[in-house]
């Protein structure tokens, strides 16, 4: 019975030292960075280990052939095609410069209208004492009536301004006593531009004087007779392009005329020198007025 205490306390120191030896040497395996296999005891190791049964090798797959590559089919031979036309897309929309203008140009679009000539032929009335009489002329109630009349201007234009001068002449043959009436003036102007079409305003200061004035009592007595005349008129010109105009107007002239006194009735005197209450050794004046309805054709540079 002892001896198999005995027998039984030595197998189990064994089993004790061997595990420990193994315990020391999993430890030295960790430290050198390779696992140690786990503790397992004297019989297991004295048992040879059983081989693994090898596994079964996949069965290869049978190998497809490839497919041969459709063909593609040759494209039917069709005939030659023009090239079509390009398209041309229409340029945006941009805003246009203004055009270009002529620095000459004005307002109403005629670059041509800096000089200007004009001639023209009407009707005039004309009563030259109608205002004020003082020893005037013989007969003066006769230097009235009606007659025609024609004027001749040049001048040039600014903006809307126009100076110039101007030169008339009217003639009266229908008066008891036939007369003309001639002036000359310098005539400034304001022009509306509107395009075609440009009506006017105008006014003038000049000289005036008479001619072909005879006194039959008189006989081959000379008599001067001048003074001032003041002018207005308006009217409208048609522009039939840059450069011609025909037009119509209508002219007032206010004349303050004075007749110069006969230098021969000093050396004469008496009653040859009184002629129907008018002393001609004496001047006379008076004041009257002028009418004038004229066309006229203008020509603009």
């Amino acid at each position: 019975m002892s001896l198999r205490f005995f027998l039984l306390a030595l197998l189990l120191s064994s089993t004790s030292a061997t595990a420990l030896a193994q315990d020391g040497s999993s430890e030295e395996g960790t430290a050198e960075g390779e696992g140690a296999a786990e503790p397992v005891d004297e019989a297991a190791l004295a048992e040879p280990a059983a081989e693994p049964e090898p596994e079964p090798e996949p069965e290869p797959e049978p190998q497809r052939e490839p497919e041969p590559a459709p063909q593609a089919e040759p494209a039917p031979a069709t005939q030659p095609q023009a090239a079509p036309a390009p398209v041309v897309h229409p340029p945006a929309h941009t805003a246009q410069p203004p055009p270009a203008t002529d620095d000459d140009e004005d307002e109403d679009g005629r670059s041509d209208d800096f000089l200007w000539f004009e001639v023209g032929f009407g009707y005039s009335w004309a009563d030259l004492a109608a205002f004020e009489n003082n020893n005037f002329v013989p007969g003066v109630e006769q230097l009235k009536g009606s007659g025609y009349a024609g004027h001749a201007g040049a001048g040039f234009k600014l903006f809307i301004f126009t100076l110039g001068a101007r030169g008339t002449v009217a003639s009266y043959p229908a008066a008891d006593q036939p007369f003309d009436l001639w002036s000359l003036m310098f005539d400034v102007g304001l022009r509306i531009p509107i395009p075609f079409i440009e009506p006017y305003i105008r006014a003038g200061i000049g000289y005036a004087w008479l001619g072909q004035l005879d006194f039959t009592a008189l006989g081959d007595s000379d008599v001067s007779v001048f003074g001032l005349t003041i002018e207005a008129g308006a009217g409208v010109d048609l522009f039939l392009n840059d450069h011609i105009s025909l037009g119509g107007g209508f002219d007032l002239a206010f004349l303050n005329l004075t007749r110069q006194r006969l230098d021969r009735c000093m050396d004469v005197g008496g009653a040859m020198c009184d002629v129907g209450g008018v002393d001609l050794q004496e001047d006379g004046d008076a004041v009257g007025f002028q009418v004038r309805v004229t066309g006229h054709l203008g020509i603009h540079f």
